[in-house]
């Protein structure tokens, strides 16, 4: 009877535990999320960094992007003033929702 009892709560801690940790990868993806948006919405835009908010976005994002545009091919625009590096960043936001549901399934759950 003592080690159920003490079995459920180590099960309480790890769920807490993970929970925790699930809320906190969700948090981060959204901030990566919201700043490439706006990178998306000012490169649509046409805005540049003479506008403070350009300036400032076009900044948080520029390690990556540098990185990017090393690649050959990366500064061609693709469809309108949206270059293959723009299109990449925008992909990563659609296609991390998209893995976590299509690995939601393979947990086991129990009740």
């Amino acid at each position: 009877m003592l080690d159920q009892a003490a079995r459920r709560r180590r099960m309480r801690t790890a769920e807490a535990r993970s929970y925790s940790i699930t809320v906190a990868i969700l948090y981060v993806y959204a901030l990566f999320a919201s700043i490439i948006v706006m990178r998306t919405v000012l490169v649509a835009f046409g805005a540049t960094e003479s506008v403070w908010t350009g300036r400032f976005v076009y900044g948080l994002t520029s390690r990556a992007t540098d990185v990017l545009e090393a690649l050959p091919g990366a500064n061609r625009e693709i469809w309108g003033p949206f270059t293959m590096v723009d299109i990449s960043l925008l992909g990563l936001v659609l296609l991390f929702p998209l893995g976590l549901v299509a690995t939601s399934g393979t947990l086991n759950r129990r009740a």
